[in-house]
């Protein structure tokens, strides 16, 4: 078997415009050029080993679809036995792979769950060619962190994290990633934060769920970017039904004409009182209003969507309206 470096040299003297390989993290693989990372005016060609290991040829022109497709071939049975030790990233990439065997599974455990928990952080993007400059920003954003593990992936960048972390630490580091993106490369992120977990057994399905927490938060949620696992049950329940379903069950249910003509202000009171588990008081206080303000605009959304949203069932039933009135639009 060749080494990276013999294929490359190969590569390069049957094509002279691939120029060399590097990894998810900028770092230079191999490559005819000595220096840590490839000249700006090079193009670079993402290919993904077995679905999430990510590398990149950077060539001087551009090389056929066929062509890549070849090298992909041979740089993936080359890079995957350029060394039997298994860093963290690459062990995380082969369990969101599902390629791990049991004896692996069990040493992969003993270096991830030292803290005998973790919980995973997935960031979508839409810009493949942003994804090397947001991998490095991120990276920088965990630098000095021995207990998170950034991993990029063609569809985003995943975030590893050991030991239990509570929502507002996970809340206040999804919003200084999301600033600090924001500010430096004006990319604005959707970021999925799970549940915690203890095993690394079924990682994919954990993984898969991660990501599936962006795109329930964008459909039910859009308005806000960090979404976490434990608060999208009901969205996640409402999403699974099949969506011609969901639009006859709104319409015989739940539909009414005002539901599409709901004042911001009402809109908003019936918002925080869900969420303030129905409480007059902390509602009011949330909203800086009067609880008697408060009582009045109830007794008004009561008169015109006929719910009495002090009414546990009539609470419930709003939600679940509201949420289906979103997934089928």
């Amino acid at each position: 078997m060749k080494t990276i470096k013999e294929l490359v040299k190969e590569v390069n003297s049957i094509i002279p415009a691939f120029k060399g390989i590097i990894d998810g993290e900028g770092r230079l693989i191999a490559g005819s050029l000595c220096k840590d990372k490839p000249p700006e005016n090079n193009e670079l060609y993402p290919i993904c080993i077995n679905d999430n290991l990510i590398y990149y040829l950077y060539c001087r022109g551009a090389i056929a679809e066929d062509t890549i497709e070849l090298l992909k071939l041979a740089i993936n049975s080359s890079l995957l036995n350029t060394s039997n030790k298994k860093s963290k990233v690459q062990i995380i990439k082969s369990l969101m792979d599902n390629e791990i065997d049991l004896i692996s599974l069990e040493a992969a455990e003993e270096l991830l769950l030292s803290k005998n928990s973790f919980t995973l952080m997935w960031i979508q993007i839409n810009e493949d060619e942003e994804l090397l400059n947001l991998h490095h920003v991120i990276k920088e954003s965990f630098k000095g962190d021995g207990y998170s593990t950034v991993v990029a992936t063609l569809q985003g960048i995943l975030i590893f994290i050991e030991g239990h972390k509570s929502k507002e630490k996970l809340l206040s580091k999804g919003k200084s990633i999301r600033d600090t993106v924001n500010s430096e490369l004006y990319i604005d992120l959707r970021i999925g934060i799970s549940n915690k977990y203890s095993r690394l057994k079924d990682f994919k399905k954990y993984f898969l769920e991660t990501k599936e927490i962006v795109e329930l938060g964008g459909v039910f949620y859009p308005e806000e970017h960090i979404y976490f696992a434990e608060d999208l049950k009901v969205e996640k329940l409402l999403y699974a039904i099949p969506k011609e379903l969901k639009e006859k069950i709104f319409i015989e249910l739940f539909y009414k004409e005002i539901y599409y003509n709901i004042e911001e202000e009402m809109l908003k009171t019936i918002s925080v009182f869900i969420d303030n588990n129905l409480s007059m008081r902390d509602t009011a206080k949330a909203l800086f209003i009067h609880r008697n303000t408060l009582a009045y605009r109830l007794d008004k959304i009561n008169k015109e969507l006929g719910l009495d949203l002090r009414s546990f069932k009539d609470a419930l039933i709003f939600k679940i309206s509201w949420l289906l009135k979103k997934s089928v639009q």
